[in-house]
């Protein structure tokens, strides 16, 4: 949610205060104690950034963008706050300045996992999906359980990559045998396999066989560490 270390000026008991209110999902008690707080306080991008993710959690996305603008203006290499305000523009259709945002807060800590996935997300809304699928993977680089990032690059992946596609959902159902969305998608990947896509490198290599989801496993995991050297 937001960094709570070194606020200049506020006491523990404070922070503590305003973001137990925010956890337990109190958001408008957090915006009144903000409040409070920004007037012996004025200009703590902490506080901006926590009050922008109540009003975010409330949906006043314009409020919320305006507060994540004014934590990086007082301090601009405040990589959460640019992070949230790229998440926040998103969420306003604002896809360009979104990725702007998100950008700039990778420019700060080129391995904040969460600020890649969001440009990755952002990038597939604006269909820019070789610039998703190089993000998906930074993401999957830096962390490999990350579950949800396997799986929305296969989705990527099932119309312009279909080999890419299997490895990568692959990939996420093994970590995760119990991830629904990722035995669906590899169903259908295997339907699509014996039926439609039979000019695709798997149906070429193994046409005239039944593959079934079961062998379908032992077909993919020797394609697994080529697809994840080759596109990252």
């Amino acid at each position: 949610m937001t960094n709570t270390n070194q606020q200049p000026g506020l006491s523990k008991e404070q922070i503590d205060s305003v973001v137990k209110l925010y956890s337990n999902r109190q958001y408008q008690e957090a915006i009144d104690q903000i409040k409070s707080l920004n007037e012996s306080y004025p200009n703590i991008p902490f506080l901006f950034n926590l009050i922008g993710a109540c009003y975010k959690s409330l949906g006043h996305l314009e409020g919320a963008a305006k507060m994540f603008e004014t934590a990086v203006s007082i301090k601009p290499e405040y990589a959460e706050a640019h992070k949230n305000l790229g998440i926040t523009l998103r969420d306003l259709g604002q896809l360009d300045n979104a990725v702007e945002s998100l950008n700039n807060a990778i420019a700060i800590d080129p391995n904040y996992v969460d600020a890649h996935y969001n440009l990755a997300i952002t990038l597939k809304d604006l269909n820019h999906l070789d610039k998703a699928v190089k993000s998906y993977n930074k993401v999957i680089e830096l962390n490999p359980n990350f579950v949800q990032a396997h799986n929305n690059l296969g989705n990527i992946c099932s119309n312009k990559f279909f080999t890419n596609s299997i490895t990568a959902i692959y990939q996420c159902i093994t970590r995760k045998n119990t991830f629904d969305h990722a035995l669906t998608n590899r169903s259908t990947l295997n339907l699509n396999l014996i039926t439609t896509n039979r000019t695709t490198f798997f149906s070429t290599q193994y046409a005239g066989k039944n593959l079934s989801i079961s062998n379908l496993d032992q077909i993919l995991p020797a394609k697994c560490s080529s697809y994840l050297s080759s596109n990252r």
